[in-house]
């Protein structure tokens, strides 16, 4: 929010900026920065029209001979409002204007022309100029007009808080101020002269949703005049960063950035039917906004709308068709307090913002819909003329209550930690327009102004007089000791264990969105309808994740597409997928990741290689070593979609299903933009957890001799390696300290749909040096249990 000091200090007598900017950060407003509000006219002077002359070959032209001080330049000009004596901008050979044209010197039908005259439009401080600006008396002539419009003047662009809607305006926030100093508050008090006529009978108002608009006010306007605003208002509005339109649209503007309630002006003539009618769009209709695109409703969407249809977006933006021009003599003023949540939804959905609905969806004041209607008419009659007809058209309900919260003293000291006398709370609260009711010196109650929706417990109350009374004035102390450790979070151990396992194995975690496309999950095969978002932020991100694979390539992708070509990438996190019947889906954890590239680069000790299928088995089976899971066992069936057909497994993690790993499928790869030999893996994180044996005993080095075996064993094609040492691993024998793969064979020496596995075995037991007998006993036990498991035979 821009706030303009000069227009500030009209409410209360502020100190200097810079405490004022101090103070507000401490007590929860971020002033971001304070800053000249003219420091964008770059190269602009302040110039006086020394003299005028029609130019001697162009009609509708004139020359015009300028004093700047030191300088004496000629410009030929065609605008009319402009006559000796005035004082104006001068943009001088290679200034900038605010559309970011260079001005140059140029003969003009025979004139050289230093410069040119500047509008408000090419000073960047209005919508659109139809001549000069005319600049305010008691400038000197050769001043940089940034300075000279900047003398004492500065903004200060103020952070508010989503739930302080009531401070996105000058009003606000000098409330604030008097509050923090003490100073006394000076807000608009407008003074009206109505009309005979009644407003009832040139317009009635009827609200068909209370709900999505609690209260509406309108007040009529005959026979104004629509032009330029008077230069005081036109500078303000440019110091709050807004351009001037005309004198009508300027006063709207001007009581939102003073007041804090948006407000639209209609032209009276084009309301259809003489009545406003706020109600749903119905199915069908369609709006042209005053930005003058053309735009589809919905049921849901809140309309004002008069006898043919809708004419305004209600809380966002009104239409083209009753809008403001020229020619509106007749002026019917809205000011109305509309349900934040409609019109957040509305705006969001139509990818329409404006500063109405960024106030709207804050929350506006209900009970202060009447002043601000009258300001605003105050504010037209003075710079347009005109009359004001007699009484508001209301529509909706009447104010709503206020609300009364209990203090209690104690509860104050003991919550701040600090010692605040009861006066300085009740000066605060009262300050800020929370009012004492009634109470005794045990607990008080005060009545909250509508304004401030987010004052509801007692502990609210307390925020407010502390960051007030100063948080630097609390005293440090440090907490009571009490002994105690609060007991780590479920599965945040493991959690923790599983980024420290794939950061040792040389991946990088990427956190990715929640959020996904619909096409992202459809691309990877993965079944069932996701869970789509009400109210999404693009269609990109329109439905919840059912994998990480997704945000995996996606990162991958982007990477890859930036010349990064070796990648290990991994994600934990939730993903969501939906249970039948149930009203919420299940959201397991899950860890996936990428491998794709060099395994290691190329040096004078080895040769460069690059990734395969065994990186990722290794990443996962370290990972399982790290959390004391298994055994792993890789598989088959059931190889989901995403992968190579003849190059990826299931893993199978202590007999649980745990995910799969392997080669992405080509296919996926070519629409990632990936290299063909990318590889992924994705896993349960429970399954790790109920295949973890927990926290590994402690096993000291074997006092007696290990025998190393080896036996090269013939079996079918379809049987897979791991079996073979599973089963082993299975019998649960004393003496077998492990067992491996270490080769497997395929060829004509063992014969067609055959192949050969060699595992090395490790015997070893812990009271003694086993003997040549008992190994090869256990031996023999150990290959007539694969003979008849596997139906192979020792080669």
């Amino acid at each position: 929010m821009i706030i303009s000091y000069e227009w500030l200090r009209e409410y209360v007598e502020a100190p200097d900026v810079r405490e004022v900017a101090d103070r507000l950060t401490m007590a929860g407003f971020e002033v971001e920065a304070v800053r000249n509000p003219f420091d964008d006219m770059t190269g602009a002077r302040v110039a006086r029209v020394a003299s005028m002359s029609p130019h001697p070959k162009a009609a509708g032209l004139s020359v015009c001979d300028l004093d700047a001080g030191t300088d004496r330049p000629v410009v030929v000009c065609g605008a009319v409002n402009v006559k000796p004596g005035d004082l104006v901008p001068w943009l001088p050979p290679d200034a900038i204007t605010a559309g970011g044209k260079k001005v140059e010197e140029a003969s003009i039908h025979g004139v050289l022309s230093r410069g040119m005259l500047a509008s408000g439009e090419d000073l960047g401080i209005e919508a659109s100029s139809a001549g000069i600006y005319v600049l305010p008396p008691g400038l000197t002539p050769g001043e940089i007009l940034a300075q000279a419009l900047g003398k004492g003047a500065c903004v200060l662009d103020v952070n508010v808080t989503p739930n302080r809607g009531d401070c996105l305006c000058h009003v606000g926030i000098a409330r604030e101020v008097a509050a923090i100093f003490g100073l006394p508050l000076k807000t608009p008090s407008p003074a009206l002269t109505e009309a005979e006529e009644s407003a009832s009978a040139a317009i009635s108002v009827s609200v068909r949703d209370a709900a999505g608009c609690p209260r509406y006010l309108a007040r009529v306007l005959r026979d104004v005049t629509v032009g330029p605003s008077p230069g005081w208002l036109v500078r303000r509005l440019a110091a709050a960063g807004v351009r001037a339109i005309n004198n009508v649209v300027d006063a709207t503007n001007y009581v939102m950035l003073e007041l804090g309630h948006p407000m639209h002006a209609f032209d009276s003539r084009r309301i259809r039917g003489g009545t406003i009618v706020v109600r749903r769009a119905g199915e069908g209709e369609r709006i042209i906004a005053i930005d003058g695109v053309e735009r589809g409703l919905r049921p849901e969407d809140l309309v004002i709308a008069d006898g043919e249809g809708p004419v305004a977006v209600a809380g966002v933006m009104g239409g083209e068709r009753s809008g403001i021009g020229g020619d509106t003599k007749d002026v019917v003023l809205e000011c109305a307090s509309f349900e934040p949540r409609g019109v957040r939804r509305t705006s969001s959905r139509l990818g329409l913002s404006s500063e109405s609905s960024y106030r709207f969806e804050r929350g506006v004041d209900p009970a202060g819909l009447e002043r601000a209607v009258d300001r605003c008419a105050e504010l037209i009659v003075a710079s347009c003329g005109g009359r004001v007809l007699k009484g508001r058209v209301a529509g909706g309900g009447p104010v709503p209550p206020r609300r009364t919260v209990r203090l209690r003293p104690a509860r104050l000291a003991a919550v701040a930690g600090a010692t605040i006398p009861a006066g300085d709370a009740l000066r605060i609260l009262a300050a800020l327009g929370v009012e004492k009711t009634e109470g005794d010196a045990d607990s008080i109650e005060f009545s909250v102004p509508t304004a401030r929706p987010d004052l509801v417990l007692e502990e609210d109350l307390i925020e407010e007089v502390l960051r007030l009374w100063g948080y630097d004035r609390v005293t440090p102390t440090l907490p009571a000791n009490r002994e105690f450790c609060a007991p780590e979070r479920a599965g945040r151990d493991l959690c923790a264990a599983v980024r420290a396992s794939m950061t040792a194995a040389g991946f990088q975690e990427i956190i990715s969105y929640s959020f996904v496309a619909p096409g992202s999950l459809d691309v990877l095969g993965i079944p069932g309808r996701p869970l789509p978002i009400r109210n999404p932020l693009s269609d990109e991100q329109s439905v919840m994740r059912m994998s990480l694979l997704p945000g995996i390539l996606s990162a991958a992708s982007h990477n890859v597409r930036r010349r990064q070509k070796s990648l290990r990438l991994f994600e934990l996190g939730r993903v969501f997928v939906p249970v039948a019947g149930a009203a919420l889906p299940d959201e397991p954890i899950r860890l996936a990741g990428i491998v794709l590239g060099r395994r290691e680069e190329r040096s004078w000790t080895h040769p460069e290689t690059d990734a395969d299928f065994y990186d990722v088995k290794g990443a996962v089976e370290s990972l399982c070593a790290a959390l004391k899971a298994g055994p792993l066992a890789l598989g088959r069936d059931g190889l989901p979609a995403h992968l190579h057909p003849g190059r990826g497994a299931t893993v199978n993690i202590g007999g649980i299903p745990a995910g799969s790993l392997g080669q992405l499928h080509p296919g996926i790869s070519a629409k990632h933009d990936l290299p063909e030999a990318a590889f992924v893996f994705d896993l349960l994180v429970d399954a790790l957890t109920r295949a973890s044996a927990g926290a590994g005993a402690f096993r000291p080095y074997a006092d007696f001799p290990g025998v190393e075996r080896d036996m090269a064993f013939l079996v079918d094609n379809s049987v897979p390696a791991g079996d073979l040492t599973a089963e082993i691993a299975a019998m649960r024998i004393a003496e077998v300290e492990g067992a491996r793969v270490f080769d497997v064979y395929t060829g004509p020496q063992v014969g067609e749909g055959r192949k050969n596995v060699a595992i090395g075995i490790c015997y070893r037991a812990a009271d003694r040096t086993l003997t040549d007998a008992e190994v090869d006993a256990i031996h023999a036990r150990i290959v007539a249990e694969l003979n008849e498991r596997f139906g192979g035979r020792l080669r």
